[in-house]
């Protein structure tokens, strides 16, 4: 039996050869939709890793710190008792974990970032590079400042104690009970998002994402760009005018004196836009996919974020909570479908414009 001939028949004779394994195998890493699919996969294995890692830095910190707080407590416990507070009972905390909760922020997590990368990939596909670039740089805007659909990509870790100085709210308490509270205070292990955390993590989305972006323009076949259609800038800024008009139907003010609110607007106002871009530059198929994404990633962050000692659906935001998460499902929904209606009609309008002013074939005598 010839084995070379076995060999040549089943791995082709080269890359090109789509027809043998091999050639299968090259072409399918040519295709932008892999390079997707491995960037969303590398994404959750990543998330994954920074939310178990927190989840156990932050029990290993509260073991560590739980008998100096005991300590410090048995000690002030007798200064609680005089001054008429009786008893004052040891604060319970859980030193497990919530694998549900977890798993469900992940998951929410990489939905919403393969929305946002699947939008660069849709960009850089038909090799619109600066539209690209920044929509990769979106996630991991979204996780160093933490406001956006990825606002919590970033969870919170042991933090320093807080200074044992009086509070405000502790006004009124005799001063033998403020001091007893501000050493427990002091002993207390808190959890916070620092801004150092935050872009750390969000400097390891935007290595990914434009690394992925980076693949695409270089290693993958270009996307024919569609003729007639505008460059995808223009419906991103009518998609945009479109949604402010829709979230003023919804009736919410989103530009309330809380500090975060605008910086929640201009990240919403910039998904829109990079949304509604690449739903113009793709098929009406492409932007149905991001419109339907975006209100599953939406739907699976109110579920992940929609529980006991979380943030219901706030994105981030307290108080605020559904309202601002109604804004951003209604703008970011409709982004899409608007960009893509108006590249269909400029495009609608340039193929007749074109055969209005094409010369009249010649007919024969």
């Amino acid at each position: 039996m010839d084995v070379s001939a076995l060999r040549r028949a089943w791995w082709g004779v080269g890359p090109d050869d789509r027809s043998s394994v091999r050639g299968a195998l090259h072409h399918l890493r040519r295709l932008p939709v892999v390079v997707w699919a491995a960037a969303v996969l590398a994404f959750l294995l990543l998330d994954t890793a920074v939310v178990a890692g927190a989840a156990a830095w932050r029990t290993a910190r509260l073991q560590e710190l739980r008998p100096a707080y005991e300590a410090v407590h048995a000690q002030m416990a007798p200064v609680y008792e005089v001054l008429g507070f009786h008893s004052y009972p040891l604060e319970d905390w859980d030193y497990s974990w919530d694998t549900w909760a977890m798993t469900l922020q992940v998951l929410a997590a990489t939905a919403a970032f393969a929305l946002l990368v699947g939008a660069a990939v849709m960009l850089a596909s038909r090799r619109y590079v600066v539209l690209s670039g920044l929509a990769a740089l979106l996630p991991a805007v979204s996780v160093a400042f933490g406001t956006g659909v990825l606002a919590f990509g970033a969870p919170s870790i042991p933090a320093p104690s807080s200074p044992a100085e009086f509070s405000s709210s502790w006004e009124g308490y005799p001063v033998g009970m403020q001091q007893a509270m501000a050493a427990e205070q002091a002993t207390y292990p808190w959890t916070d998002v620092p801004q150092w955390w935050s872009l750390l993590v969000g400097a390891l989305v935007a290595a990914l994402a434009l690394a992925t972006v980076a693949v695409v323009l270089r290693r993958t076949e270009a996307v024919p760009r569609i003729a007639g259609r505008p460059l995808p800038f223009w419906p991103s800024i009518v998609a945009l005018v479109l949604g402010a008009g829709a979230v003023t139907l919804v009736g919410v003010d989103v530009w309330a004196p809380d500090g975060r609110l605008p910086a929640f607007s201009v990240m919403t106002a910039a998904t829109a836009c990079v949304l509604s871009a690449a739903a113009a530059a793709s098929r009406w198929w492409g932007a149905v996919a991001l419109s339907v994404g975006s209100l599953a990633v939406h739907g699976m962050l109110y579920t992940a974020l929609n529980r006991e000692g979380g943030a219901p659906g706030s994105w981030g935001l307290d108080e605020l909570g559904l309202y601002a998460s109604t804004v951003s499902v209604v703008v970011l929904a409709v982004a899409p479908l608007a960009g893509w209606l108006m590249a269909a009609a400029w495009g609608a309008l340039h193929r007749r414009a074109s055969l209005r002013h094409a010369p009249s074939a010649l007919v024969p005598a």
